[in-house]
């Protein structure tokens, strides 16, 4: 192609130009096609989705496209009306009232028209309630005027309405439920307002705030006074308690499971409890839900004043409480109040069935054991005697309980001032000496199982000598001499719980001082050592082997002091005879007595 020089360069020009914007244009159109398309394709697969999901709406809800357009149209009003009802308080009852108003004067000119002419006048006008404006107080009832009965109440009920602010439209039962509701409103605010005038003993507060119970009956009046009542004998407001006692309040009433009267009597405020059982016809006795008393709740809380002065007014000591059984002694006994029992102990004789409580039929002795009170357990050992013979629901004895609390000094008492056997049983067939035995308690076992004392192991010292204690002998140790070879019902005796347990000490103390038998077969007929071969404890076998040997030697050792005991005693007696009872006539004694115990 030959070139061919520019000859006119506008038009050349105009001719790159439209050919420019020619091709621009195509362009675009491409481009707006290939986007048309793709728009359309992207929504027939959602309006297909759409499609399908109504259609699987349809099959299972064939109503569903009705009820959702209903739904959003109530929903909307609903909206729509709290919306007014914030921004225009009461504009809807004034519009209620327009219309009634509006309808009234329809009415009231068709009847002027009726009259004139023999017009029929619509049914819906034809009975329609009287006018008034609704945020008008209007005049009560006439009670003089003789009308029907339901209707004094529906005027009752709205002139009530209208003094609180509330609307009076709908029907009868409406407004008669809306009034209750509004009135158990003021009743709760009301009764809150008491509580907190009783807490804070706020007393004209209270004398405000009793009148507004117009509304209440009489007797739900009294059950309303309960809580401010027991409020303020908690806290032990007397003028409080006063001015609801006038009021009718009644002590002996439950309120939250417990009647003031007892609650005084756990607070400890003596002059509430005087008023109330004085003033309020208080019953002494009256029991909360968990059967405690006053009486109960005062020895608990150890309220020294209180306690004489409910025995003085006829308070009874044997009310139990319902689930432990516990009556004022078992409390007594389990703080440790021994003063408190010096004061229940005599109002009457102890029954066995307020002896025993209702968990383990515990008696207060045993209590006090329990807890280590040895100020109580003597006192009751001493005034009430027939607790000793006692025996719990497993038919365990006090000693028993005292070898379970591993007690030594109720034991010691038991057995050297009571005169307990130590060798009773239980349901189980165990001895006290079994359960100290199995426990490990190697004291408990001395006392239990060392010989008793006799006339012939008192002390014969003279008093000159008591001064002078390395002269004296030293004490044996007595016990309550308990068979060690008694049997359970499982037939295992002492020594073999304690060889159970693997108390070495107890053990060796069984055998060698208190003379236990290895021989003793349980139920399958072995002896302890074949028992201890067959569990195969090596180091307790060596342990009891050893046993045999060394009692003979204990044996040896108590018989040689048992001689010299002896000698000594007739020595003592001889110088009592001559009239000496110096020191040096004791020394020269002493010496003869080294001289032979060397000898030996």
């Amino acid at each position: 192609m030959a070139y061919s020089p520019i000859k006119d360069k506008d038009k050349f020009v105009a001719e790159q130009e439209s050919r420019t914007s020619q091709r621009r244009r195509e362009e675009k159109e491409y481009l707006e096609k290939c986007e048309r398309e793709r728009i359309e394709k992207v929504l027939k697969e959602k309006e297909v989705r759409q499609c399908n999901e109504y259609l699987a709406k349809l099959r299972g809800h064939p109503d569903w496209y009705y009820w959702q357009d209903k739904i959003k149209l109530v929903e909307s009003l609903e909206k729509g009306a709290i919306v007014e009802e914030q921004l225009y308080p009461g504009k809807r009852h004034k519009r209620n009232a327009e219309r009634m108003r509006r309808e009234e004067m329809e009415r009231r000119q068709l009847e002027e028209v009726r009259l004139k002419t023999d017009i029929k006048i619509p049914e819906r006008y034809k009975k329609i309630s009287h006018m008034r404006d609704p945020y008008k107080i209007p005049e009560g009832p006439d009670l003089n005027e003789s009308h029907n009965g339901q209707k004094d109440i529906a005027e009752r009920v709205k002139f009530d309405l209208s003094k609180r602010n509330m609307s009076t439209y709908g029907s009868a039962k409406a407004r008669e439920e809306r009034l209750n509701g509004k009135i158990k409103d003021e009743i709760g605010e009301i009764i809150r307002g008491m509580g907190e005038a009783a807490e804070f003993n706020d007393v004209e507060t209270m004398l405000k705030l009793i009148p507004l119970l117009e509304w209440v009956t009489e007797d739900h009046k009294l059950e309303l006074f309960n809580g401010p009542l027991n409020i303020a004998a908690a806290k032990g407001h007397f003028e409080m308690i006063q001015i609801l006692l006038k009021q009718g309040a009644d002590p002996n009433r439950i309120f939250a499971g417990t009647p003031a009267l007892v609650q005084s009597g756990y607070h400890g405020h003596l002059k509430c409890i005087q008023l109330m059982i004085d003033e309020g016809n208080g019953d002494i006795d009256v029991q909360d839900r968990n059967g405690f008393t006053t009486l109960t709740h005062a020895v608990e809380k150890k309220h020294d004043e209180i306690v004489p002065y409910l025995i003085e007014s006829g308070a009874t000591r044997s009310i139990k409480t319902f689930a432990a059984g516990y009556s004022s002694l078992h409390f007594a006994a389990y703080h440790g109040h021994a003063d408190l029992i010096e004061i229940l102990l005599p109002m009457c004789r102890c029954l066995p069935e307020e002896m025993h409580d209702n968990y383990n039929k515990n008696t207060p002795l045993m209590i006090a054991i329990n807890q280590n009170q040895m100020e109580c357990v003597i006192l009751l050992a001493e005034e009430e005697p027939t607790m000793l013979t006692r025996r719990d629901g497993s038919n365990r004895t006090v000693l028993h309980h005292a070898s379970m609390a591993s007690n030594h000094d109720a034991l010691r008492y038991l057995i050297d001032e009571c005169n307990i056997d130590a060798n009773l049983k239980g349901d189980d067939g165990k001895t006290a000496l079994m359960i100290s035995a199995g426990k490990g308690d190697l004291l408990a076992c001395k006392i239990l199982a060392c010989p008793k004392m006799t006339e012939a192991d008192m002390s014969t010292t003279d008093e000159d000598d008591e001064d002078q204690p390395k002269r004296r002998e030293t004490p044996k140790f007595f016990g309550g001499e308990c068979d060690v070879d008694l049997t359970d019902e499982n037939h295992e005796c002492a020594l073999l719980h304690a060889v159970k347990g693997a108390h070495k000490e107890v053990a060796m103390f069984l055998v060698e001082e208190a003379g236990a038998s290895l021989e003793v077969e349980n139920r399958h007929c072995e002896t302890i050592i074949e028992w201890t071969k067959n569990m195969k404890l090596s180091k307790m076998l060596k342990h009891l082997q050893k046993l045999p040997a060394k009692r003979k030697a204990y044996l040896k050792k108590e018989k040689h002091i048992y001689k010299k005991r002896n000698k000594r005693k007739e020595r003592r007696e001889r110088l009592r005879n001559k009239g000496g009872s110096s020191s040096e006539d004791f020394s020269e004694t002493s010496s003869e007595d080294e001289d032979e115990e060397d000898s030996d």
